[in-house]
């Protein structure tokens, strides 16, 4: 299985602030990178689809 990595996250992060306006600032960077690895959890040793 294929996760999406925090680089890539920060990357888009940075290309839709220019398109769209807005801060670059990241209010929390431990509560992104939580959410990125929670992704990666399993329920009883199997993988979510």
């Amino acid at each position: 299985m294929k996760y999406i990595s925090l680089e890539y996250v920060l990357k888009l992060h940075e290309k839709l602030i220019k398109a769209t306006g807005g801060s670059i600032e990241l209010r929390d960077i431990e509560l992104l990178k939580s959410s990125i690895e929670n992704s990666k959890t399993t329920f009883n040793g199997l993988v979510p689809a």
